[in-house]
């Protein structure tokens, strides 16, 4: 629900899940029901619900490093003219956990709690660079990669040659390698 903040029919909702639209209609009603998710009658689509916001609230107050990293990514952004996320990682994927979004017209956007294979993003792949090699080879054996379009990483090889360029060039890309543009 969280990706369509116009809402969503239940029928793109139904395929989105691999599940069979009754099934995806009585999961909603429940989410409904407990103010997870809601539903506008007016034009038949469900959107995210109340309590999903009290969580994630309740999350981020939990994690204070988001507060200690807001000066860091203002400066970021300032810097770099450019939007400046935070991220976590969490089961093979990085997580926008804080945003400060750039004052440029032309910007890139992931809203916070938008999520990416860690490889196929320049902030989970910022991330990985930071770690020992031998932990990255561990982390591309359990999670493996997840290639998104015609430019995402294929092999680990490659994974670590780029990890490498990373951590001599000071900063990581996504090259069109989670979507195009």
């Amino acid at each position: 629900l969280a990706a369509f903040p116009d809402g969503a029919r239940l029928s793109l909702l139904a395929r989105q899940a691999r599940l069979a639209p009754s099934t995806a209609h009585r999961l909603l009603t429940t989410l409904e029901q407990r103010g997870f998710a809601q539903f506008d009658v007016t034009n038949s689509r469900w959107f995210v619900g109340r309590r999903a916001f009290t969580v994630g609230i309740a999350f981020t107050r939990w994690q204070d490093f988001i507060a200690a990293a807001m000066p860091f990514l203002r400066r970021l952004r300032d810097y770099s003219r450019e939007t400046a996320n935070l991220g976590i990682l969490e089961e093979g994927e990085v997580i926008t956990v804080a945003q400060v979004e750039s004052r440029e017209i032309i910007r890139a956007i992931a809203p916070p709690g938008g999520t990416a294979p860690v490889l196929n993003s320049g902030m989970g792949k910022a991330i990985l660079a930071t770690w020992p090699d031998e932990a990255i080879a561990e982390f591309i054996e359990r999670h493996g990669l997840h290639p998104s379009t015609r430019h995402s990483l294929r092999r680990a090889e490659d994974v670590m040659l780029e990890i490498a360029t990373i951590r001599d060039r000071g900063f990581a890309v996504d090259n069109e390698e989670f979507t195009y543009g």
